[in-house]
């Protein structure tokens, strides 16, 4: 199955703020049979205690920083596509997926390859979008013919 990892900024969010736009974005693209991995998954019951999402209070809440990265790396290998949905503030992960895993990344950014002071977030995107309905229509066509290939019997 066609697989997501919705990367993007988390830190100093509420656990509402960081999902808001990752459960719009997986549901669009669930009627598309995309699945997405989202980083906060399982993690409602503990940071619901916490204000706004930190190192501190997650670690705080039982988890290590480690447990936390390492299981975001696993994700980032197991997934198809990298979606960076805070390009305006690139998150590590597009940095693990671009120059270690060597995955696709789709970042949203408003300024749309104008990602000021960085430069090279703009060159090795595979594609940057403005908005989160634009990302969905990429994530469609890229679902299609960046599956595993058994779907696709055409030489054109």
């Amino acid at each position: 199955m066609f697989t997501v990892y919705l990367a993007g900024r988390i830190d100093g969010l509420t656990l509402e703020e960081a999902n808001a736009q990752r459960q719009d974005i997986a549901e669009k693209l669930g009627r598309f049979g995309v699945l997405c991995r989202n980083p906060l998954r399982g993690k409602a019951k503990i940071l619901n205690s916490v204000d706004k999402i930190n190192a501190t209070e997650v670690k705080n809440c039982g988890l290590t920083i480690q447990e936390i990265i390492r299981r975001d790396l696993n994700d980032v290998e197991q997934s198809n596509v990298v979606l960076i949905l805070t390009g305006d503030q690139p998150s590590c992960e597009f940095w693990y997926s671009t120059f270690v895993v060597h995955k696709p990344t789709l970042v949203v950014s408003k300024n749309n390859y104008n990602i000021v002071g960085n430069n090279w977030l703009t060159y090795y995107a595979t594609k940057i979008v403005q908005d989160v309905d634009s990302a969905v229509e990429v994530l469609k066509l890229w679902s299609i013919y960046w599956d595993d290939g058994s779907g696709v019997n055409d030489t054109v």
